[in-house]
């Protein structure tokens, strides 16, 4: 396996913070407040109009593992754009080991970087991947 798994890491902390955040400009403060707490991560609901401004502005923080939670819409879905990312990377772990939860671990990850990146496509290096699995922050060279 790849590193400690995304999945380890937030196990070990045995909470995730699931937050509703009304203005996104406010967003950054929290997510500081979370890691000064101990608490590197965060669950963003898409129960607002502005939830998906807030986990964008959230997922700025390369200390910070965040996600989107409360999906409600097919366009949310389509917004935050993470499953086909998901897929493509699961599908290339399986293709070059066969150890399926380093598998898993390459689609979270490079779902996770799928969000980091505007548009439909994302722009994520395999390198980028791999150092996200292996516990690197989210924060995108580019």
């Amino acid at each position: 396996m790849i590193g400690p798994p995304v999945l380890d890491r937030l196990g070990d902390l045995g909470v995730i913070p699931v937050v509703v955040i009304d203005d996104p400009s406010r967003a950054a403060a929290l997510g500081s407040a979370l890691l000064l707490g101990g608490l590197p991560c965060a669950e963003v609901t898409l129960r607002t109009d502005t939830a998906l401004e807030s986990l964008r502005a959230l997922a700025e923080n390369p200390d910070l593992l965040v996600g989107a939670g409360t999906v409600l819409r097919p366009a949310q879905v389509e917004a935050v754009g993470g499953g086909d990312s998901f897929a493509s990377g699961l599908i290339y772990g399986l293709m070059t080991d066969d150890d399926l939860a380093a598998a898993v671990e390459i689609g979270a990850a490079h779902g996770a970087l799928a969000m980091t990146t505007p548009g439909d496509t994302s722009s994520a290096t395999l390198a980028e991947v791999l150092a996200l699995v292996s516990g690197a922050g989210a924060r995108v060279q580019r």
